[in-house]
């Protein structure tokens, strides 16, 4: 096997890995726009007013990434990642679980955090991962 090869074994999945945690994060933004009505109704609000936990996410997450990446070169990578998947998914229990819309945006909220703390930190990775004549 050559080095090229074993090369391609260690990183592959990592790579696999690094890409699923940035798809979550990107699908989390916008796939609650099609459970609106549904969300609406458990909590006893209209649909509208479900939509700014989107824009909420989303701000969050462009507001707080950059911070991050601030962050990366003091912070070693699995912490940030660590803490980011944490946040992350402690937001997303809390949003499942909201009893009402303060709740639910309050947990997207929280959830945006942890997003913009693994955008940045993946990507890092994914690039250290890399060879140098790959990275762009």
């Amino acid at each position: 096997m050559t080095t090229i090869e074993q090369s391609y074994r260690r990183t592959t999945p990592a790579l696999v890995v690094l890409a699923l945690g940035l798809f979550v994060v990107g699908t989390n933004a916008f796939v609650i726009a099609g459970l609106l009505p549904q969300i609406a109704s458990t909590l006893g609000t209209s649909p509208s007013a479900v939509s700014v936990s989107i824009t909420t996410y989303s701000l969050v997450v462009a507001i707080a990434a950059p911070a991050v990446s601030i962050l990366l070169p003091r912070v070693p990578r699995s912490t940030l990642m660590g803490a980011g998947l944490a946040l992350f998914a402690v937001g997303t229990a809390v949003a499942a679980l909201a009893p009402d819309l303060g709740w639910f945006i309050a947990g997207r909220t929280f959830s945006g955090v942890g997003g913009a703390a693994l955008v940045p930190t993946a990507t890092a990775a994914a690039a250290a991962l890399s060879a140098p004549e790959k990275r762009g």
